[in-house]
């Protein structure tokens, strides 16, 4: 992974997941930048954090790069197709088939079973058998295949996350997008649900891209980029958690990372 302001990762093979080209956002008409031109290049099969102290842009960004707002300037693509291009249809259609998405809030809908949460990004496009099939594989994979005609309220927080994460992943998605995943949970439990994102890389070749306040959830990935201002300032490696808390350390006093 390559964003400004910090080294050059290892290219992993097999391409780019998502690419930002000097994507920048404001508003008020341009009063308000809430995030730079900034590029960002994810590769395939990586998973990375964005950090950064609050109103840095990190979830601009996120925002920007799912198709969930469209940019100022600059272009997004995801799996080799760019955003901009696309009119709401397709882009909601690209959404739905190519980009996953985990929340803090789980944000399932309780009237639905647990399978019929995971199955709703293909329901969407059509139910058939093969749907039930991947619905079914899907929570087999995070451990709930035994709670599929259960509903969330039957579930505990942790178990919710992981049929939000299976949500995710059914569609075989090009980035599964994650916003403080592990924000509402106690930290055995955020544990597995990071242990989960990181099989899901590791096993499964996914791309996943979490934005997170906590240094012990970064650690977990393979890069961290932090933001400040709305600009990438920094970029980790490997990180451990005491090397990205003194970098969010120095952010919260102002200082830019180097």
């Amino acid at each position: 992974m390559q964003a400004d302001g910090g080294a050059s990762g290892a290219v992993a093979p097999g391409g780019g997941a998502l690419t930002l080209d000097g994507v920048s956002r404001a508003y008020r008409g341009g009063a308000v930048v809430a995030l730079h031109p900034t590029d960002l290049a994810v590769e395939r099969g990586r998973f990375v954090a964005v950090m950064g102290p609050s109103g840095s842009g990190k979830t601009t960004l996120l925002q920007c790069a799912a198709g969930l707002d469209r940019p100022t300037s600059g272009r997004v693509r995801v799996g080799g197709v760019e955003l901009g291009s696309l009119k709401e249809a397709a882009l909601t259609r690209l959404r739905r088939e190519r980009i996953g998405f985990v929340f803090q809030a789980h944000n399932l809908v309780p009237s639905l079973s647990v399978a019929e949460n995971v199955a709703l990004p293909l329901m969407l496009g059509g139910a058939d058998e093969a749907t039930t099939r991947r619905a079914a594989v899907a929570l087999a994979s995070v451990g709930l295949g035994d709670r599929a005609d259960d509903h969330p309220t039957e579930l505990s927080g942790g178990q919710q996350q992981r049929v939000a994460i299976a949500r995710a992943l059914v569609t075989d998605p090009a980035v599964v997008f994650a916003d403080e995943p592990t924000g509402a949970l106690d930290p055995s439990t955020a544990h597995d649900v990071l242990a989960l994102l990181r099989q899901a890389v590791d096993h499964d070749g996914h791309t996943v891209v979490m934005v997170t306040h906590d240094p012990t959830a970064a650690a977990w990935c393979d890069e961290a980029v932090f933001l400040a201002e709305g600009r990438v300032v920094a970029t980790l490696h490997h990180p451990d958690a005491e090397r990205v808390h003194a970098v969010m350390r120095r952010l919260g006093r102002g200082a830019v990372a180097a």
